[in-house]
């Protein structure tokens, strides 16, 4: 009774040993991220400091939600960016997009303007360029393994 238990024992081991290699060949080789386009930026490493931090969204007449401005203050709104943006930088899917990412934009200038068909006022931000904020979230199923401080190859649109 007792070699079969050692027997049973041993084979357990054996199996997780050969899962553990297995997890680690793939965290290693597959999810590593060799095709990086763009490493994430901490809070607190945000350089200059005319910034804003927006997420994407689908509201009519804007194209981004604004969370906060380079003075840390909470400032919800809507807004459009002109300039540099993500999607046509890194032609990135959709899936990415609206993975609920934070983006760093650098603002050279503001422009507001009443909107007469919308009846609101419409806050456009002029943009030098941007980064993303620490975590990045793919949006895939797959991404479970894949780095969340970098947007890779795998985050755009394949042609």
């Amino acid at each position: 009774m007792d070699n079969k238990v050692i027997k049973i024992s041993m084979l357990i081991l054996i199996v997780i040993f050969i899962l553990i290699f297995a997890a680690t060949l793939y965290c290693w080789y597959i999810a590593k991220p060799n095709n990086i386009l763009k490493t994430a930026v901490f809070k607190n490493d945000i350089k200059g400091s005319n910034y804003i931090l927006c997420k994407p969204t689908a509201v009519t007449g804007f194209t981004w939600f604004l969370i906060e401005n380079e003075d840390r203050s909470v400032k919800k709104q809507y807004c459009n960016i002109i300039g540099i943006q993500p999607k046509d930088d890194l032609n990135l899917n959709t899936e990415f997009l609206m993975a609920n990412n934070t983006y760093i934009f650098y603002v050279i200038d503001i422009k507001e303007y009443y909107s007469e068909q919308m009846g609101v006022y419409i806050t456009d931000y002029v943009v030098s360029g941007w980064d993303i904020l620490m975590t990045v979230r793919h949006g895939r199923t797959d991404s479970f393994f894949e780095s969340k401080k970098y947007v890779t190859i795998k985050d755009t649109q394949s042609e």
